[in-house]
């Protein structure tokens, strides 16, 4: 069992603070979920590297700050990156993935991230998200929203948890759809447990 530094921070604020908005806990266990084909490049893949820890050498793990990058383990290659203007070419990845990423973007950056993932994917690619809802702040006083969520990968756990800004940040699955849906997914898989949400989004190859 891994517990995070950002979790137990996360817990005492809770404890002292009125300025913290804890969601109830998470569960992502990826026993449930299908294989994640080919090359994958993994948005904001630094910090605990959830998904370069799963599928390694074949992660291409991206992320603004070099520091991020290194806190995450060894295996994938590691970019450091801005989702928004990715260094790749067209259809070079064929998987592309958001594990609790989108939740710390404002929501206007949402379609340039999705347009340079579309861009990147090969045809038949998929974008996998896992993230949280983040309703409209409507208590200035709780400036920071997190939630603690634990990553089961085989018999191992991770107890980690993510924090944002409370004020510029709301986030739902059904937003997230739309813009996929203007830069041209498919809705393949959408599935909800309480406040935690998982889409699968695919790249059509219209010429088959």
């Amino acid at each position: 069992m891994t517990l995070t530094p950002l979790y137990w921070m996360l817990r005492i604020k809770n404890i002292f603070s009125k300025d913290l908005y804890l969601r109830k806990p998470q569960t992502v266990d990826f026993s449930e979920m299908p294989p994640i084909s080919g090359e994958i490049l993994d948005l904001g893949g630094g910090g605990e590297g959830v998904i370069g820890r799963l599928f390694g050498q074949r992660v291409t793990a991206v992320d603004q700050r070099q520091e991020e990058l290194d806190e995450a383990p060894e295996g994938p290659k590691k970019v450091v990156a801005d989702a928004r203007d990715l260094p790749f070419p067209d259809s070079s990845f064929d998987s592309v993935t958001a594990f609790y990423f989108l939740m710390y973007v404002k929501p206007e950056a949402y379609r340039q991230i999705f347009y340079e993932a579309f861009r990147i994917l090969k045809a038949g690619g998929i974008l996998y998200i896992w993230d949280t809802v983040i309703p409209v702040c409507e208590e200035p006083i709780r400036k920071i929203f997190a939630v603690p969520v634990t990553v089961k990968i085989g018999k191992k756990k991770i107890h980690t948890a993510y924090g944002v800004g409370w004020k510029d940040h709301s986030l739902s699955s059904d937003q997230l759809i739309g813009i996929a849906r203007k830069t041209g997914f498919s809705l393949k898989l959408e599935e909800h447990r309480e406040e935690a949400f998982y889409l699968e989004l695919i790249k059509a190859d219209h010429g088959k």
